[in-house]
């Protein structure tokens, strides 16, 4: 017998190497490991260690986990707080910070167009002290990949070094000019349209990713993500407007180009739409994808969520189930995994 604890789960459950689950409190401020039938079996408080949390752990290849988080004492040069631009190394067997990432140090914090967008509350809206929104990290080609609300997803080595950025050019500062991905169409167009470059329209066969989520390094190298669509061309949220998409990416570094290799979600329009949360996850046994925009979408019965499993290859539909939610968010995340572990 054990005794149940309390959790608020940010991003629901990861499995890890050994079988076990992690997942991150946003009220208690720690990280939790518990087994498959909710026993706790380890925390860490990362409230002790000057932080909290938001949004994102993940393990990483040596273990370690690796978290999107505020630190307590980072402060703006008025002394108000900034949140949501940290990013912690955790060795969790002898709780201690391996690594810290600022990412002030790294982007241009001061990159953040005004926009009247009355459709998100005030803790979740972009300001100085809020200028990324950090929600997600993951590990791809030997470096860290990120994705930040506010600034599109980037990637940077362990020791903290900018390799590059995925994000639509306008308002960049000129020292990160050189950082930022030139676009590439479906068919392999380079994109000279300044006004898809700088992220006021969108091309055929190729956009941006807006307020993203949920990074997924592929087998072959390119980069799976979420398109929330939040605020999509500077334009404020209008759910009857916009779209989410589930879209895969192919990075060429020694080109300085980021080529859009398929996209699904834009043919479904505001029933798909989810301007925060939601997430994608590659099928490798399939090679389809999870498409699973998580808040504010329209149901047959009111609003929630949709967890939809599409082919890539021929955008055929496998599977499709609609949650409904009294708060209108259904989930988070969405994660197809097996009873057992791969390795059991």
């Amino acid at each position: 017998m054990f005794r149940a604890f309390h959790h608020s789960a940010s991003i629901g459950l990861k499995r890890t190497a050994k079988g076990t689950f992690i997942s991150g409190d946003g009220q208690q401020q720690r990280v939790v490991e518990m087994d498959m039938f909710g026993k706790l079996l380890r925390q860490w408080d990362l409230a002790k260690l000057g932080y909290t949390f938001h949004h994102e752990v993940a393990e990483a290849a040596n273990g370690n986990f690796l978290a999107t988080v505020s630190k307590t004492s980072a402060r703006l040069a008025n002394g108000k707080p900034r949140v949501n631009d940290f990013i912690i190394e955790l060795d969790p067997v002898n709780n201690a910070i391996v690594h810290e990432w600022d990412l002030t140090t790294m982007l241009d914090s001061a990159r953040y167009p005004k926009l009247a967008d009355g459709s998100t509350p005030g803790p979740f809206a972009q300001s100085p002290g809020n200028w990324a929104h950090n929600n997600s990290i993951t590990e791809h080609a030997g470096n860290l990949l990120i994705t930040m609300r506010y600034q599109g997803l980037a990637s940077y080595t362990a020791a903290g070094a900018l390799k590059w950025i995925i994000s639509p050019h306008k308002n960049w500062g000129a020292k990160y000019q050189r950082y930022l991905l030139q676009p590439v169409d479906e068919n392999g167009n380079t994109v000279t349209d300044e006004a898809v470059v700088n992220g006021d329209a969108t091309a055929p066969g190729f956009d941006w990713a807006w307020g993203p989520h949920t990074p997924v390094s592929l087998p072959g190298g390119n980069i799976l993500v979420f398109d929330n669509g939040y605020d999509r061309h500077f334009i404020p949220n209008a759910q009857a407007q916009n779209y989410s998409r589930a879209v895969e990416y192919k990075v060429d570094e020694a080109k300085g180009t980021v080529q859009q290799v398929w996209s699904y979600g834009k043919e479904r329009g505001a029933a798909g739409f989810s301007q925060a949360l939601s997430g994608v996850q590659y099928l490798p046994s399939t090679g389809h994808v999870l498409f699973c925009p998580g808040m504010g979408v329209p149901t047959a019965r009111g609003f929630g969520g949709r967890v939809v499993e599409v082919d890539p290859q021929t955008k055929e539909v496998i599977f499709e189930m609609e949650i409904t939610a009294p708060s209108n968010t259904a989930f988070h995340r969405v994660t197809r995994l097996s009873l057992y572990p791969e390795n059991y």
